[in-house]
């Protein structure tokens, strides 16, 4: 009797488990998924716009119900949550992984490939790049200008522990630190390599997150570089320009932690750094040169109060676009941003922002030696 209790208890739970999803299908259109950050798929038509017949119909009422399945979004967390907790793994990671100090680590295999010295540059590719750069910096010191080259550092070479521990490092040189030492034994590139500031400044402020964004530093750090900059400029531009410091930004802190696949969260209590003050402005300023790079690729700041009428020209990425672009606006009449990737223009832009200072800038991750090389190129002929 009992033994048939059993089984007629388990087959109504069966049956449930296979009924109960599809009598809760979510229906609504236009559904985002809150747990994968996605939107739904929506319902298949039979037909496309045109009339003709829906080829990939059949596929398409699969990812339809597979996205639509009653209870999926509950199921999705506690898969997410139980291989967390119970596996210190992370579901669905696109490229996101757990450090060994259990902090969020960013991992493409270009970066693991990086990080492991197995893309190390030979003595006769470095050559050839600090004579690239070499070329780069007369060519806009005669033109006028200073030139400056700023090495951003990702969160793996600042925090170790923040690596995943089956990653092995083979050597202590890594393919950044052979081109900053080459650049500083074989130009007279005024290089900026902020690295020992922020790897001093993380025993008293996070210079990058634990659970926050893992592909850039958090704004300490940002401040951190962002000083050491302006002290350089100034010392080569005898104290021109305006620094900000502490005590011109209202400071807060805000959970910065990021929400991962399956709604996995941990607090990241940060800094946030709030200009008291701003003065400079971000423009709508028509390009001067109807060229791609120019119309997707920029931003410009003006300043009226900043006591000079020199323009900053900024050839980098989101280190400086994301984090200080916008600080660094407040020394300089104007400041141009542009992504780095379209450095081969730097002619066109000379021509067109007439910049005093020019600063290079670079995260570790994005390589851009070879577009170095191709400008050097342009500027020989």
């Amino acid at each position: 009797m009992i033994e048939k209790r059993v089984k007629t208890v388990f087959c109504g739970a069966f049956l449930a488990f296979l009924v109960l999803p599809l009598l809760f299908v979510n229906l609504k259109p236009a559904q985002r998924s809150k747990a994968e950050n996605r939107k739904l798929a929506e319902m298949p038509k039979l037909r496309q716009e045109d009339g003709s017949l829906n080829r990939t119909f059949t596929s398409d009422v699969g990812s339809w119900i597979d996205d639509r399945i009653g209870f999926r979004n509950a199921f999705v967390t506690q898969n997410a949550l139980l291989q967390y907790h119970l596996f210190g793994l992370l579901s669905d990671h696109d490229d996101f992984y757990l450090g060994t100090d259990g902090s969020l680590a960013y991992a493409t295999d270009a970066v693991i490939k990086d990080y492991q010295r197995f893309d190390l540059k030979t003595d006769g590719e470095l050559r050839t790049i600090a004579y690239s750069f070499q070329c780069v910096k007369d060519y806009v010191e005669d033109r006028g200008a200073q030139f400056f080259y700023f090495q951003c550092w990702d969160k793996q070479t600042i925090y170790p522990s923040s690596f995943p521990a089956h990653v092995r490092q083979y050597g202590e040189e890594s393919k950044t630190d052979q081109v900053i030492r080459t650049l500083k034994e074989q130009t007279d590139v005024d290089v900026i390599d902020p690295k020992e500031a922020l790897i001093r400044g993380k025993a008293k402020y996070p210079t990058y997150s634990f659970w926050g964004d893992a592909t850039h530093w958090s704004r300490r750090g940002a401040f951190i570089g962002y000083q050491q900059l302006m002290t350089e400029i100034n010392r080569r531009r005898s104290g021109r320009y305006r620094v900000l410091t502490e005590a011109d930004y209202d400071l807060s802190l805000t959970d910065q932690g990021m929400t991962l696949f399956g709604g996995i969260h941990r607090p990241d209590l940060l800094e946030s750094f709030r200009l008291k003050d701003p003065k400079a402005y971000r423009t709508d300023e028509a390009p001067l040169y109807l060229s791609q790079w120019q119309k997707n690729s920029r931003t410009i700041y003006r300043n009226d109060s900043a006591g000079n009428g020199d323009t900053l020209l900024v050839i980098g990425d989101s280190y400086f676009d994301n984090f200080l672009i916008d600080d660094l606006a407040e020394s300089f009449h104007k400041t141009v941003m542009i992504w780095g990737d379209y450095i081969q223009y730097l002619p066109e832009m000379m021509d067109a922002y007439h910049p005093a200072v020019v600063v290079c800038e670079n995260a570790e991750r994005c390589d851009r030696t070879g577009r170095m090389m191709k400008v050097a190129e342009r500027i020989r002929r």
